[in-house]
């Protein structure tokens, strides 16, 4: 708390500060909203993979890269303990940077935490909630605002987001490549597995997985001029 505190206090830790601040809030916000606090609660994707691992395994695995993730953001405050009582212009621009990341991800987690709302109320219900149309809620997985360009527009962001900390230390050390580069790089495979997970199970419970798949990319659009990733097509052809 006290190291919080420091570094939205000091002028030359501030940028630093609020930008590592407002990305905590983001996912305990989503993560508490999503019930993740409650004792109990879990991912559903870690029972499948300590069914792998083991317990022991994966709780290391989930320290080591808990530490290697922070590293980046540490090496950053250290080196900028020599700066002076100033904000650098890149500091400013890193910060603005990753604030505007962050909150394409926040816009992310909101789209798709109310389709799934309207989604479990259309289904207890069986009322199509307004702004909904029936054919979207059926499918069972949201295609529509940034999902309809990419299938996992928070995690695009939120991999930036770790990829833009690890640059913003390596400017301030002025050394394009050093120790912390395990952090990000380790993060950026962890989510390349855990979206490979994500996409198996979803296959596996969504029929039109596999077509939302071939119209969307994974992280980022696809070129123009296949099928529209919303399936609004299918919705005029009905019409």
């Amino acid at each position: 708390m006290f190291t919080t505190l420091y570094t939205l206090i000091l002028p030359q830790y501030r940028p630093k500060g609020w930008t590592l601040w407002h990305f905590s809030a983001r996912l305990t916000y989503n993560y508490w909203r999503k019930g993740g606090y409650q004792v109990g609660s879990e991912d559903y994707r870690w029972n499948v993979i300590k069914d792998y691992t083991g317990a022991p395994v994966f709780f290391l695995f989930n320290i080591t890269l808990l530490f290697l993730v922070t590293t980046p953001a540490y090496i950053m405050l250290v080196a900028s303990k020599g700066l002076g009582d100033t904000e650098a212009l890149t500091d400013v621009v890193f910060s603005r940077t990753i604030g505007l990341v962050i909150f394409i991800a926040y816009l992310a987690d909101n789209q798709q935490w109310y389709y799934y709302e309207a989604r479990n109320q259309y289904r207890k219900t069986a009322k199509v909630p307004p702004g909904y149309h029936q054919e979207d809620l059926d499918r069972g997985f949201n295609t529509t605002g940034m999902f309809a360009w990419s299938r996992h527009p928070n995690f695009a962001a939120e991999q930036t987001v770790w990829v833009l900390v690890y640059a913003w230390g390596a400017y301030i050390t002025r050394g394009l490549i050093n120790w912390t580069v395990a952090g990000p790089l380790c993060y950026l495979l962890l989510f390349q597995g855990s979206t490979w997970l994500t996409e198996l199970l979803s296959s596996k419970k969504y029929p039109d997985y596999a077509e939302y798949r071939k119209r969307v990319g994974r992280f980022l659009p696809k070129l123009p001029g296949g099928p529209p990733g919303d399936f609004s097509d299918l919705r005029k052809a009905k019409d």
